[in-house]
């Protein structure tokens, strides 16, 4: 059964707040300042793919191996 063991967002804030880039870990609920670049890290099991789905869009994440 596939399932999201954990996640978190690295925040890229833009250069005008002069604020130090952040990472927010196992939480979904956030409000960053308009511009802040989100990368988000996955820990997934048995999954082939994920899928980001907002109102009017759907995103694919890329799949990165790590470990074995």
């Amino acid at each position: 059964m596939p399932k999201l063991l954990d996640f978190k967002m690295n925040l890229d804030f833009p250069k005008y707040l002069n604020k130090t880039n952040e990472t927010i870990k196992g939480t979904g609920n956030t409000t960053v300042p308009e511009g802040t670049k989100i990368s988000w890290v996955l820990n997934t099991r048995t999954t082939d793919e994920v899928l980001f789905k907002t109102e009017d869009t759907l995103l694919g994440f890329k799949k990165k191996r790590f470990g074995i």
